[in-house]
């Protein structure tokens, strides 16, 4: 799932890629803020950076990955923005 936005919300469509097991890569104002094992960040202003992010993306086999992906759930994520919130 790529998502290379110069602007984003709560990012409701990449967290639903995210439950669903998919690769995701997205840009640094996204709620994610890290590489993780399907997650890929990248600058969406330069070609360059989303083609690395999408060709290690695509690199990795289904067994690095590791149990289908990231899953991160609506409570995972709103759990870390109530703690966001507390900070």
């Amino acid at each position: 799932f790529l998502n290379a936005t110069l602007c984003e919300g709560f990012g409701l469509p990449t967290l639903e890629a995210l439950r669903l097991g998919c690769r995701v890569v997205t840009g640094p104002l996204s709620f994610l803020q890290k590489d993780d094992s399907a997650v890929f960040l990248c600058n969406p202003e330069s070609e360059d950076s989303i083609e690395v992010a999408l060709n290690k993306a695509l690199s990795i086999s289904d067994k690095t990955k590791g149990n289908g992906g990231y899953r991160r759930t609506l409570n995972d994520t709103a759990e870390e923005t109530l703690g966001c919130y507390r900070r």
